[in-house]
C-alpha cells in the first residue's frame, strides 16, 4: 500500500509536507512492514528506512501522526454493504 499526496498512491494525503510517494505498507500474514520513501517517515521518535510495526507504534510522514491499533469487529464490518433489506 503506497502512502502519499500523488496519484497513484493507494492512500491519498494531500498536504504540505508530504512526498508523491512517501511511505509505503507491506502487509503480510503475520506481520506489517512500514518501508520509508522518504526521510521525512518516522516510527515512533526517530527516522526509519524499514521495520515491522505493531499495535501502539506511531507512525510520521512529515505533519501527519498516526498511531497503530488493533481493528475493532465495527471497523472491518465499516467496509461491507448493508444486507439486503
Amino acid at each position: 500500500i503506497r502512502l502519499g499526496s500523488g496519484p497513484d498512491c493507494q492512500v491519498r494525503l494531500e498536504i504540505d509536507g508530504i512526498a508523491a510517494e512517501h511511505a509505503a505498507l507491506l502487509v503480510g500474514t503475520h506481520r506489517t512492514i512500514l518501508r520509508a520513501i522518504d526521510p521525512r517517515t518516522w516510527l515512533n521518535d526517530g527516522p526509519t528506512r524499514e521495520t515491522a510495526i505493531r499495535v501502539g507504534d506511531r507512525i510520521a510522514l512529515g505533519p501527519l501522526i498516526f498511531r497503530i491499533r488493533r481493528a475493532t469487529a465495527d471497523d472491518l464490518l465499516a467496509g461491507w454493504p448493508a444486507p439486503p433489506t
